[in-house]
């Protein structure tokens, strides 16, 4: 479901702590609503395999499940599916004229369950008077020039499009002619061309600190009885969730959903002794097409109550 954007945007809602607490309140009021239908889908691109005409296989409980219609969800939907899922959004960004770029999820929750949907974004138009939302352009993403620096799970095929056991893709910013995409599984920034294939992906260093998440590529197993890589310091699905662009449109804020872990004190770090959600982000700077390396570690504290979405 979307709301109208001028008097229904999302709010941030931050509890600040500090010598002074102050909340500043923004007034918004549901004026309309457009819905996009859960049961959306998409066929599968041009050159994808013909195992990407189902998806949803990998979410039964007992793992591989090929009949359509037979794992049955609490939404009254039942996987697998005949086709690609447009549903659910994890990012979205106005456009204008009622126009909207929403990024599709990486799938159905995990790498483990997602390997057989491919990462796409969308441009959508809504409707307000009839409450209908319009599905424009869908892009899908691929890595045809091979900028992806660890084995794809299309790596071996012609389109080698990226699937949800590749990333996990939480926001989108449009800057020039592409697009820059926050995943979780790195966490990893992605940018991609205006047809959806990688020109580059970045791992992040802000503060000097790289961050690494148990899903990603290059992240160990460790064995019974042994621990993670000290180099692991971000929570699963505590990757780059949000990301902000300046007004200029020359810095990306990608924020972690997550606290980074401190092994120096085998725990999660705070700030001034206070327990942080989303405490850490990088500030990156588009410049030419390219991008420099996360220059800047912008610390915020949150209490625990705070909200943002």
């Amino acid at each position: 479901m979307m709301t109208k954007p001028l008097l229904a945007t999302a709010l941030l809602a931050f509890a600040f702590t500090g010598t002074a607490n102050a909340q500043q309140v923004f007034p918004a009021t549901l004026t309309g609503h457009a819905q996009l239908p859960g049961s959306t889908f998409v066929t599968a691109p041009s050159g994808a395999a013909e195992h990407y005409n189902v998806s949803g296989r990998f979410t039964g409980q007992e793992g591989r499940v090929e009949q359509l219609y037979t794992n049955m969800q609490a939404t009254g939907l039942a996987l697998p599916f005949p086709s690609q899922p447009l549903q659910g959004f994890s990012g979205i960004r106005s456009l204008g004229d009622d126009r909207f770029l929403v990024l599709t999820d990486n799938g159905f929750g995990s790498k483990a369950n997602s390997s057989d949907v491919i990462l796409m974004f969308n441009i959508i138009k809504s409707d307000w008077d009839t409450g209908r939302v319009i599905v424009e352009e869908t892009i899908q993403l691929s890595d045809p020039n091979r900028k992806v620096p660890f084995p794809i799970m299309n790596e071996a095929t012609p389109g080698r499009f990226l699937t949800g056991a590749d990333f996990d893709i939480e926001s989108i910013q449009p800057v020039g002619d592409s697009y820059w995409i926050g995943d979780e599984f790195g966490p990893w920034i992605i940018q991609v061309d205006n047809a959806g294939e990688v020109l580059q992906v970045l791992a992040t260093k802000p503060g000097g600190t790289l961050m690494r998440s148990p899903d990603n590529a290059f992240a160990l197993t460790p064995n019974p009885g042994e621990s993670l890589a000290d180099d692991v310091v971000v929570f699963r699905s505590g990757g780059y969730e949000g990301m902000a662009l300046s007004e200029d449109q020359t810095t990306l804020y990608p924020l972690l959903e997550k606290p980074v872990w401190d092994s120096s004190a085998n725990a999660p770090e705070t700030i001034d002794d206070t327990p942080c959600y989303e405490c850490s982000s990088s500030i990156l700077k588009p410049a030419n097409g390219a991008i420099q390396p996360a220059i800047t570690r912008w610390n915020q504290r949150i209490t625990p109550s705070a909200i943002s979405i």
